[in-house]
């Protein structure tokens, strides 16, 4: 499903690698209303650098999906 069909209050996550560490992990947020990708990304990218030093974005998660992956959220 592209972000923009997910409707406000959606959980969604973002999937993400620490560089240093190789760890893969999930930011998991609530679409906000009229919320961009580009600043729900963002948004996942700051809880993402607060606990870790080299996170890089990969992909848009469903929630579902990120259950199933069982890596590590936050």
């Amino acid at each position: 499903m592209l972000f923009n069909e997910y409707p406000t209050n959606t959980w969604i996550d973002c999937e993400f690698i620490d560089h240093e560490t190789g760890e893969i992990f999930f930011v998991e947020l609530r679409k906000e209303e009229n919320e961009t990708p580009d600043h729900f990304i963002a948004r996942c990218q700051e809880i993402a650098d607060d606990n870790f030093d080299d996170a890089k974005f990969i992909r848009l998660v469903e929630q579902e999906e990120a259950e199933i992956l069982g890596y590590d959220t936050y």
